[in-house]
């Protein structure tokens, strides 16, 4: 608002400048100069606010709006871990938070080559799910994130949105058991999909995993209320734990349609994405663990 203030201001003193220039009529020529003078301090006044803000506000990041969004949909479960601590490192932007029961925990890093232009710094976000509605609004606009005291702003050429940073929130992934995985098996999104859709009807509030035989096996219900499905499984390991239903279906929806799954007995199983520009690794607490 400010800059395009300043713009029109000073278009019109160009055009008090000409006027004067091409003026013959010197009373008319005075009360122009007069009103230059009045106009030249107006700017200087409109110059220096903008410098102060400049100075107050630090330009952090510069990045494309929808790739941010995207991952940390992801680093939150689309918003359902509710406050994160955004790590913005010598490398790139590290996450690591989990939800309020402490049943899915996520560790995610993306790549610094994804900014447009990059600092390091931290933000405590206080509500991802806003947060990611506000990068919504954007699109594929270039955005800065703005730091001014406790405030974060995203913003455009166009405005924004002001977030208050929450107060400092900690990793609290160290609450889980010992995490120690064996070899991951590859899945097929659409064989997780199988099984949630299969879910609709049975409407089990669990799901066993299980290997045997080479194959492993995604199962919900019992008796005659039973489906599963079945995926190839290169291994010896034998595996059977269960887990809630909701907080399954809730990964596997912001997983792509490829992602390694890492079995054992003892700990959470973990669920793992990675690309040449990001990692997602979502860590699932089994039922015998939350009990």
């Amino acid at each position: 608002m400010t800059q395009t203030i300043k713009n029109n201001q000073t278009k019109e003193r160009h055009d008090l400048i000409r006027k004067i220039d091409t003026c013959d009529d010197e009373q008319e020529k005075k009360s122009l100069e007069k009103k230059l003078s009045k106009l030249n301090n107006v700017l200087f006044d409109v110059e220096e606010k903008m410098e102060t803000k400049e100075k107050k506000e630090q330009v952090l990041l510069k990045c494309t709006a929808d790739m941010l969004k995207t991952f940390l949909e992801k680093s939150t479960v689309e918003g359902f871990i509710t406050d994160s601590k955004l790590v913005f490192g010598k490398d790139g932007l590290s996450v690591e938070s989990k939800d309020m029961a402490g049943i899915i925990a996520v560790k995610s890093f993306l790549d610094k080559s994804n900014f447009n232009s990059y600092n390091e710094t931290e933000i405590n976000v206080k509500n991802n799910k806003n947060f990611i509605q506000a990068l919504s609004t954007f699109g594929k606009n270039v955005i800065n994130i703005v730091k001014e005291d406790n405030m974060v702003k995203l913003l455009d050429e166009n405005g924004g949105f002001d977030f208050v940073e929450s107060e400092e929130t900690t990793c609290l992934l160290d609450s889980f058991p010992k995490l120690e995985f064996g070899e991951p098996v590859n899945i097929d999104k659409n064989v997780a999909k199988d099984i949630i859709t299969k879910n609709n009807i049975i409407k089990s509030e669990k799901i066993d995993i299980s290997t045997e035989k080479r194959q492993l096996t995604l199962s919900v219900g019992k008796d005659v209320d039973k489906a599963n499905v079945k995926t190839s499984f290169i291994g010896d390991e034998k595996f059977k734990t269960s887990f809630n239903f909701d907080y399954f279906s809730k990964v596997v929806n912001v997983l792509n349609d490829l992602f390694d799954l890492y079995l054992s007995s003892e700990t959470p199983v973990k669920f793992s994405e990675k690309t040449d520009k990001y990692a997602v690794d979502y860590y699932l607490c089994p039922i015998t663990l939350i009990e």
